[in-house]
């Protein structure tokens, strides 16, 4: 097993029976962006991208990258401000339960749980700012139109007409 093992990347090669050129076109193979490859001595293979001054100054977990596509970046970007509440899940499931407990009806329960979920949500700067200026949060240069192409004997028709709904 080579994983832990201080060696050079020559030695790494030699035992895996590889030359450098075809090792090199193996990696180019998989990747279909511009990436940058930090060195790193083989025995780092589980140990995420650093900067030795970063690490010392920021003392925690980093996994750096350098951002070589203007398109990339914003997809991380969007990625980042769009996270998931790993904790409202837990809250969510306290809030039914508490819920529950009480001789409330089931409009009381909603009412709870939606308070709750509410007034603990964290949301991004720039989704706060959207809200505080009551701007819309999208916007649509177009009207969708739904058209029912199943056949006439599967389609579907409502009791009321469309503009009384």
């Amino acid at each position: 097993m080579i994983e832990g093992k201080h060696m050079t990347l020559d030695q790494l090669l030699s035992n895996l029976g590889v030359t450098e050129q075809n090792y090199l076109l193996a990696i180019r193979s998989s990747l279909n962006t511009a990436t940058v490859f930090l060195k790193r001595s083989p025995n780092e293979l589980r140990i995420n991208n650093y900067n030795l001054a970063c690490l010392k100054a920021w003392i925690a977990n980093m996994d750096i990258q350098c951002v070589l596509d203007l398109y990339a970046c914003a997809v991380y970007i969007v990625n980042v401000i769009s996270k998931g509440q790993k904790g409202m899940s837990e809250l969510l499931r306290e809030a039914c339960a508490e819920a529950r407990q009480g001789n409330i009806n089931i409009k009381q329960q909603v009412r709870d749980i939606g308070s709750k979920s509410v007034n603990n949500i964290e949301i991004s700067a720039q989704e706060a700012v959207y809200i505080v200026l009551q701007l819309p949060m999208k916007k649509a240069s177009r009207q969708i139109i739904f058209i029912n192409t199943s056949s006439p004997e599967e389609r579907f028709e409502l009791l009321k007409p469309l503009n009384d709904i």
